[in-house]
């Protein structure tokens, strides 16, 4: 009976899986890419809309030092899916802007 999970061997096999050594093809996701904020980006966008740390912060419901955290990737800080969505609502950002912000390390052009 085949279930559809593999054994490692085959997911070796197996052109860009997550354990595979082959390099991605342009355009694809790397998994195993460690998620870097674009901070100079995103503070142009803010300043673009008139906003600081403040305002963004009050938006997200957020202090301004887990803003902070967040933005400079320190104490293991990062935006979580509702607070990326509300940036882009407020910002209205193009799927590229996104990818660029907040996963400028996870997609290979």
């Amino acid at each position: 009976m085949s279930d559809n999970f593999s054994n490692s061997d085959d997911q070796k096999s197996k052109p860009n899986g997550l354990n595979s050594k082959e390099p991605l093809t342009p355009g694809t996701y790397d998994p195993n890419a460690d998620l870097v904020i674009d901070k100079p980006r995103l503070r142009t966008i803010m300043g673009e809309y008139r906003d600081n740390r403040g305002t963004l912060a009050d938006y997200l419901e957020l202090s301004t030092g887990t803003l902070s955290y967040k933005m400079n990737e320190t104490r293991n800080a990062c935006f979580n899916l509702r607070e990326i969505r509300k940036i882009i609502q407020r910002y209205n950002l193009t799927e590229q802007q996104v990818l660029d912000i907040f996963f400028k390390n996870s997609f290979k052009k």
